[in-house]
This record gives C-alpha cells, structure tokens and sequence, in this order.
C-alpha cells in the first residue's frame, strides 16, 4: 500500500484517533489475509502498519495503525539497533 488515497477517519466504531483508511486499487489489490503488521511506506520511511482489511475478498479499502506518536516511537526505539 501506499499513502495514496489516504483518508481521515470520522465515522462511528472506528478504532481510535490513530488508525487510517487506506484505499487501494480494488481491481488490483488491498490489505488482505496475513497482511497485519506490514509497513505502509512513504518512500523508505514506515508511516504505519497494516491493522485490518475492510473486504473479504482483499480489494479495495484497509486499515493502518500510525506509527508516529510519542508511545509508539518510544516503543520501536527501544529495540537495539533501530
């Protein structure tokens, strides 16, 4: 996935202030069984990892996790060597 299409989320039963909707190409592809923790990238820099796909059949709309705040980015760079 790519940040292309990415969208804020508003909407009722959305998980949290952090998450995003990403939209891929419905006829090519989208998040999909197995897909969570994968990187959404914005060229070598990881933006979030992959949460959820909103379709059965793996096309179209997913969701992803921002990697980006304070607790988060604390969390990845505890880890030796990143």
């Amino acid at each position: 996935m790519t940040s292309k299409g990415v969208a804020g989320i508003g909407t009722p039963n959305f998980p949290g202030s952090r998450s995003l909707l990403v939209s891929g190409d419905a006829s090519s592809g989208g998040t999909c069984f197995g897909d969570s923790g994968g990187p959404m990238l914005d060229g070598n820099v990881i933006m979030a990892v992959t949460s959820f796909g909103l379709n059965p059949v793996c096309a179209g709309v997913g969701g992803v996790f921002r990697i980006d705040g304070e607790i988060e980015l604390g969390w990845i760079n505890s880890f030796p060597g990143v």
